[in-house]
């Protein structure tokens, strides 16, 4: 019987099973700080892990906002890992889960460290892998680096674990960042838990709250018409923010109403060093700027049986021309119709982190039409306007 068999009928037996926590994962003891590389796919952090002792490496993304660890039911059929009990679900980058299957995980490797002893949910990741161009076996949350320090440098594309503190290299300066902080905005500042998100790629999200989105918004000293509508809630410009004395005005946010605690996305998490034990976390700055305000092209685009069309226009000002539906034949010198579907896959993760002018070339809204094509130059603009500082 398979694990997804096996999956099935565990879920079933114990959808109503209480919440409880996984099961720490206990290290081997470290004598000096263990060393990996990541890629950055997307703005996530991929890193090489391996399960027992089979040599064959898995990418995991790292997500340090999540409780759990997770492996897709292909990594539990290899490994012949069995769902042991269940637990209520939650999101899962975009897909909501009603529960998980919870495994026992006897031996993680990453790099020289050796976890043992610890427990993952098993899920399928199809949607990350998507939004990442590549496929996901894992994601590596906060169940296995808590208890020890572990260090995340973007400059140099390196995660460092540590048993203590004292084993990383020694950094001056930086930024403490508390759990528990005092956002400075509107009539009155807010405590909010805001969680530091490295598998979100975006910059800032708060949730809805209890009171309603006009509350919210009016809580935090945002005007009506400095907002933008998205699809994935109302995005704006910080008007006037501090969020533990680190100067976030202006920065790009949006009020997401898909979750259930405030973050910090990679946008701004990629211009720091972030270094972290189980009580404190500073933040260095590496030198990068993160992105204030929303600057635009004024429309974006998906993919859709292999072409390119359209999606949804901003601002009719920046994406003059364009409308819902339009077939896109090329971005600059890229011809869709010559792009492999990773290459085109990835030019849609990638195409908004170029230079400040896109030339487009677009054939009709119709696909039955007559192809005649028509080359636009767009220059990328504020969408948000910055608030005065």
């Amino acid at each position: 019987m398979t694990a997804r068999v096996l999956l099935a009928l565990t879920l079933a037996a114990a959808s109503c099973a209480q919440y409880r926590p996984l099961r720490q994962p206990t290290p081997r003891a470290l004598n000096r700080a263990t060393e990996l590389p990541f890629t950055t796919p997307g703005g996530r952090i991929v890193i090489s892990v391996h399960i027992g002792d089979d040599p064959t490496a898995l990418r995991f993304v790292v997500d340090t906002a999540r409780h759990e660890s997770l492996v897709t039911p292909a990594v539990a059929d290899r490994h012949g890992l069995q769902p042991r009990r269940a637990r209520y679900g939650g999101d899962i980058y975009g897909v909501y889960r009603d529960w998980f299957a919870i495994t026992a995980l006897p031996k993680l490797r990453i790099g020289g460290l050796e976890f043992v002893d610890g427990e993952v949910a098993i899920t399928d990741l199809d949607t990350l892998s998507q939004a990442l161009c590549e496929p996901i076996d894992g994601v590596l949350g906060l169940e296995y680096p808590r208890g020890f320090a572990y260090e995340i440098d973007y400059l140099h594309s390196t995660l460092r674990l540590a048993a203590a503190l004292d084993q990383l290299p020694p950094r001056m300066g930086g930024w403490q960042f508390p759990h528990l902080v005092t956002i400075t905005s509107g009539p009155q500042p807010l405590n909010e838990f805001i969680e530091l998100a490295t598998a979100a790629p975006d910059a800032l999200a708060l949730d809805e709250a209890y009171a309603g989105l006009d509350a919210r918004l009016d809580a935090l000293g945002v005007p009506r018409e400095k907002v933008v509508d998205s699809t994935h809630g109302p995005r704006f410009a910080w008007p006037d923010l501090t969020v533990a004395g680190l100067d976030l005005r202006g920065v790009d946010a949006h009020i997401d109403r898909e979750i259930f605690q405030a973050y910090l996305g990679a946008k701004i998490l990629r211009a720091f060093t972030i270094r972290r034990s189980d009580t404190q976390t500073w933040l260095y700055p590496n030198g990068r700027a993160f992105p204030r305000g929303l600057v635009s092209f004024g429309f974006s685009w998906e993919i859709d049986g292999g072409e390119a069309r359209v999606r949804e226009v901003s601002d009719t000002t920046l994406a003059r021309g364009l409308t819902p539906n339009m077939q896109i034949l090329a971005l600059g010198d890229q011809r869709i119709a010559a792009l492999t579907p990773r290459a085109l896959c990835q030019l849609h993760r990638d195409w908004e982190d170029g230079p400040d002018t896109l030339r487009i070339t677009v054939g009709p809204t119709d696909s039955d039409a007559p192809t005649t094509e028509r080359t636009i130059e767009l220059s990328r603009r504020p969408l948000l306007p910055l608030p005065p500082v």
